[in-house]
């Protein structure tokens, strides 16, 4: 029962926050109209709703879960009070980090001379209504951060809040993952597409993008992971499960990406060996979004595979680290052998096709079809290779190159049959 009281209140608790928090912030936004042509009246009015609602229950509530934690010390160690708190953290930080974005990026585009409708974010909003929501979340956050480091002074270790501050620490760290590679990503693109194209306005917005992606979230990236680096020295922490579970996830999902837009880049590859003209502008348009994205997850493919190599090796269990290289090794090969076999079905359905169809092979629906299998054999096969720990991209292409003038030789010969309806159809 008391589980029960403690969810409702910190629910609305919660709630109501988020919308005091954001009705004061389209309150200030109204009064403070600057650098706008029109300020809209009902977003005043609204705000002030937001605000003269939500103040009364979040008093009540607040008041009411900060009594109980001050007379009883299990309540102020429960699980659902850190997860309130840890959450509310989350829901006021990441609203700063991503108005100082916003803020950073007019100013780059205004910088490059193009409009702020290019803008990642908040492209209608002017620097003031950046600055009112950073202040807002600052002032909140300060407030809710003091409650935690206070409640930290008279817990006891080993309580639900080490787990939920985990869980913290590694939500920030996917996040600003995300703002790293979004930041490569929009370099990579700008310098492929400049490269073959020119300097317009897409691609150098691309660029403004990507630098200040970079200034934002590589310094965020570098903080959170050395503060997890250092949380690692106690023994609770490097032995969490939620730690190996962070490091497979990553590796897993660096080494997907990675192997997926090789396989777009291997499909737009063949539909160039088959035949279909392009030139290199276009060919670098095809795959600059893959390489793209791809080089900055190989990073990341790189960096947490080796990091979950050495948590594997740390384990004094032998049993238990060959169960964990098992299970990576499981989770590939399941993967790469869904692929295989679906790429191994479109090209039977393409021979099946071309040999008793009646169906021209260099039609633009069958080029297709065999452009899109043999990059899913290659990338199932990479699966199976990655999960034994050998990544042999070589014997890949290899193979590649053999099964073309096979695929090749054997199209011309079916044309040739007497009984063919291919041929007879020319």
């Amino acid at each position: 029962m008391r589980t029960v009281r403690r969810l409702y209140v910190y629910a609305v608790t919660f709630i109501s926050l988020e919308i005091v928090v954001w009705g004061a912030i389209s309150l200030l936004r109204s009064i403070i109209c600057t650098g706008k042509s029109v300020c809209v009246g009902g977003d005043l009015s609204q705000g002030l709703a937001a605000v003269l609602v939500g103040i009364p229950f979040f008093l009540i509530h607040w008041g009411l879960a900060e009594r109980s934690a001050r007379r009883d010390g299990e309540e102020r160690a429960s699980g659902v009070r850190a997860v309130f708190l840890y959450g509310i953290l989350l829901a006021t930080l990441i609203p700063i980090v991503q108005n100082i974005l916003a803020v950073l990026d007019h100013l780059a585009l205004q910088i490059a001379g193009l409009s702020s409708s290019q803008a990642m974010f908040s492209a209608n909003q002017t620097w003031t209504d950046n600055l009112i929501a950073i202040f807002i979340n600052a002032v909140f956050a300060a407030y809710f951060f003091a409650n935690l480091r206070s409640d930290w002074r008279v817990i006891r270790p080993g309580d639900a809040f080490a787990d939920t501050r985990r869980l913290y620490r590694f939500a920030w760290l996917i996040y600003s993952l995300v703002i790293v590679v979004a930041a490569v990503q929009q370099l990579l693109r700008f310098t492929l597409n400049v490269s073959s194209i020119g300097l317009n306005i897409g691609f150098r917005a691309s660029g403004a993008h990507g630098i200040v992606l970079a200034l934002v979230g590589v310094p965020l990236w570098v903080f959170v992971w050395r503060m997890i680096q250092s949380s690692w020295a106690e023994p609770a922490e490097r032995d969490s499960t939620l730690r190996l579970g962070m490091l497979y996830f990553l590796s897993l999902a660096g080494v997907i990406t990675v192997l997926s837009s090789a396989g777009v880049m291997v499909n737009v590859i063949l539909h160039r060996l088959l035949g279909e003209p392009m030139n290199l502008a276009a060919f670098i348009s095809k795959i600059s979004n893959s390489v793209s994205i791809g080089v900055p997850l190989a990073g990341v493919w790189a960096y947490y595979g080796h990091r979950l190599r050495l948590a594997i090796a740390d384990s004094p269990d032998a049993p238990r680290r060959a169960g964990m290289r098992r299970l990576y090794a499981y989770i590939l090969s399941a993967i790469g052998l869904a692929a295989t076999f679906i790429g191994l079905s479109l090209l039977l359905a393409f021979v099946v096709d071309i040999s008793i169809g009646g169906i021209l092979w260099r039609g633009p629906g069958l080029l297709s079809r065999l452009a899109e299998s043999l990059p899913l054999c290659w990338w199932g096969c990479q699966c199976g290779y990655s999960s034994g720990g050998h990544f042999r991209l070589k014997h890949s292409l290899q193979g590649m190159s053999a099964i073309m003038p096979a695929v090749r030789s054997s199209a011309g010969s079916i044309s040739t049959w007497p009984c063919s309806p291919v041929w007879s159809a020319g």
